[in-house]
C-alpha cells in the first residue's frame, strides 16, 4: 500500500508540478503542519509520516530539518517512541537543540529501551541535564540514577531541594552524606537534608543532627525530632540528656518537640511524660502532709475522658459530699494561730541573759489586713459550701495544708507556689512564705494559685492535672474548681 505522501505526491506531479522539489515531499512548513496533523492519530498514519521522514531526510532542506524532527517526536506510544530512537541515530540530530528534543520525548515513554537511551545520554554529557530531566530521575529511578543526580548536587550545590534529599534519604545512599551536611549547614532544605541523614545514618550523619538540635536555626525542630532515631548506643545518653535540658529550658515548638522525643525514647505518650516531669509522684508524696490523710481515695486521680464532663463532676460532687468527713473551720482555725504564734522558744534561763537573739536577714511581709483575711478565708469557705455542699470544707483544709507544708519546702511544687505568689504579691522568698504560713487568710490566695496554673499550663488537661497534684485533690474536683472560677472571683 501507497504511503500517505507518496500518494500526495503524485497527485502534485499529476496536477503539473512539474519540478523536482514540488515532487519531492516535505519540502515546505505547510508540508509539514499536515504532516503533524496525520502523525498524531498514532497507529498506521503515524507509522506511515515517520517513515516517510526518515526515508527522505537526505532531500529535505537543511532550514526545515528541525520541523521534520518536530513531527516525529509529536508521533504518540510505542511506535513513536521508535520513531524517535531511529531518528536520535541519524547525523543530522546530533546537536545540542535536537539532542533536548529526542530526550524530552523518550523521558515520556515507559519503555526500558528509551529509559537506557536517555540514561546514557544523561552519563556521557551530565551538562544537558535540567530541571525536568532532574524531575525524571526522581521519577523513574532508573539504575545509576543516584550517581547522576549527586554528580549534579556537586557541580552545582544550589540545586539541592527537598526532592533530591529526600530521595538520598530514602535510597540511603551514604556517598551523599557530605552534601546533605552542606545543604544543611548552608540552610538549603535543611529539614528535608536532615530527614535523609537520619535515613543513612553513621557517626558523620548523628554529629549534625545532634549539632544542629543545639542551636537556633531553621532545623532545631526537625533535629530534635529525630535525635530517637539515632541507633548509636553510646549517644543515648548525650541525647537523653540534650532533650532533658531543652525541654526545660526552651519554648514554643522547640520545647514541645524536645517532649515529644524524649517520650518517644522512653516508649510514653508525651502528655504523661510532662505530667511525671512536672509534678512527680516522689515529690508530690513526700511534699504534702495531706497525702497522709487516711482518705486515700482522694490520690486516686480518674484518667477517662469521661471525667472531664462537668455533668460527670457534679455527679461524683454529690457522691462523695455524703463520704468526706465534716470539717469544722474551727479546727482550721486553730491550726492557723499554731502557725502565725510561732515564736522563740529558747530557755528563758538566768545564766543565759547575755546571749542575744539571732537576727534572720529577711524583708518583711507585705501588710496584710488580718480582717480582711479573715474575710476572704469566709468568702471562699461560702463559695465552696455552695459548689461541693458538705465537702467543701475537706477540700479546703487539703488546699491550706499544703500551702502550710509549702511555706517550709523547696521542692519544684513548692517553687512553682513561691512563684504564683510573687507574680501576684511582690516579695523575696522569705516573705512569701509568710504569706504561706497564712493558708487560707493571705486575701486572693487561690486566684494568684490558679492565674500561674493557666499561665505556665495552656491546656486545659494539664491545669487539671496540675491541680489535682499539688493539693492532692481528685481529678473532678480540680475540674469543677478551674470552671467555677471563671464565673466567680475567688
Amino acid at each position: 500500500m501507497q504511503s500517505y505522501f507518496t500518494r500526495l505526491s503524485s497527485l502534485a506531479c499529476v496536477a503539473g508540478l512539474v519540478s523536482f522539489i514540488a515532487c519531492t515531499p516535505f519540502q515546505s512548513r505547510d508540508d509539514f503542519l499536515s504532516a503533524r496533523k496525520e502523525a498524531q492519530k498514532g497507529g498506521a498514519a503515524c507509522r506511515d509520516v515517520t517513515d516517510s521522514i526518515i526515508q527522505n531526510l537526505a532531500k529535505i532542506p537543511p532550514n526545515l530539518r528541525q520541523e521534520a524532527l518536530d513531527v516525529v517526536t509529536s508521533c504518540p506510544g510505542s511506535i513513536g517512541d521508535q520513531a524517535v530512537l531511529k531518528i536520535s541515530q541519524r547525523a543530522e540530530f546530533q546537536d545540542a537543540e535536537s539532542k533536548k528534543k529526542i530526550l524530552n520525548r523518550l523521558m515520556q515513554s515507559d519503555s526500558k529501551e528509551a529509559a537506557d537511551y536517555v540514561l546514557k545520554e544523561m552519563t556521557a554529557n551530565p551538562a544537558v541535564i535540567d530541571d525536568s530531566m532532574v524531575k525524571w530521575l526522581l521519577e523513574k529511578d532508573p539504575a545509576g540514577a543516584a550517581e547522576l543526580l549527586l554528580a549534579q548536587v556537586q557541580a552545582k550545590p544550589e540545586i539541592l531541594n527537598d526532592g533530591i534529599a529526600t530521595y538520598f534519604g530514602k535510597k540511603k545512599y551514604a556517598p551523599a552524606v557530605p552534601a546533605l551536611i552542606a545543604g544543611v549547614k548552608a540552610n538549603r532544605s535543611p529539614e528535608a537534608c536532615l530527614r535523609a541523614l537520619s535515613l543513612i545514618g553513621g557517626p558523620e550523619a548523628n554529629q549534625i543532627i545532634i549539632e544542629t538540635a543545639k542551636a537556633d536555626g531553621p532545623g532545631q525542630v526537625q533535629a530534635i525530632r529525630l535525635l530517637p532515631e539515632i541507633k548509636d548506643e553510646t549517644r543515648k545518653a548525650e541525647i537523653t540528656k540534650l532533650l532533658t535540658e531543652t525541654w526545660d529550658k526552651g519554648s514554643g515548638p522547640v520545647r514541645s518537640s524536645a517532649l515529644e522525643s524524649l517520650a518517644k525514647l522512653r516508649g510514653l505518650e508525651p502528655a504523661g511524660l510532662e505530667r511525671d516531669m512536672l509534678f512527680s509522684m516522689n515529690d508530690v508524696q513526700g511534699d504534702l502532709a495531706v497525702n497522709k490523710l487516711s482518705d486515700k481515695k482522694s490520690t486516686n486521680v480518674p484518667t477517662t475522658s469521661r471525667d472531664l464532663v462537668p455533668s460527670t463532676a457534679k455527679a461524683d460532687a454529690k457522691k462523695d459530699a455524703k463520704q468526706d468527713a465534716k470539717v469544722d473551720l474551727k479546727i482550721e482555725a486553730k491550726k492557723d494561730s499554731k502557725v502565725a504564734d510561732k515564736k522563740d522558744t529558747r530557755p528563758a534561763d538566768a545564766d543565759k541573759k547575755d546571749v542575744k537573739p539571732a537576727v534572720v536577714p529577711e524583708r518583711a511581709p507585705l501588710p496584710v489586713d488580718e480582717r480582711a483575711g479573715l474575710a476572704y478565708k469566709q468568702r471562699i469557705s461560702a463559695i465552696f459550701a455552695d459548689t461541693f455542699g458538705d465537702g467543701g470544707a475537706a477540700i479546703l483544709r487539703r488546699i491550706q495544708d499544703a500551702l502550710y507544708t509549702y511555706s517550709e519546702s523547696n521542692s519544684p511544687s513548692a517553687e512553682f507556689v513561691i512563684r504564683a505568689y510573687k507574680k501576684r504579691y511582690g516579695g523575696n522568698d522569705a516573705a512569701v512564705r509568710k504569706m504561706l504560713a497564712r493558708g487560707l487568710k493571705q486575701p486572693d490566695c487561690l486566684n494568684a494559685l490558679l492565674t500561674n496554673v493557666r499561665a505556665e499550663y495552656p491546656s486545659k488537661e494539664m491545669q487539671i492535672y496540675a491541680l489535682s497534684r499539688l493539693f492532692a485533690l481528685k481529678r473532678w474536683q480540680s475540674q469543677t474548681i478551674l470552671e467555677v472560677s471563671q464565673e466567680v472571683q475567688f
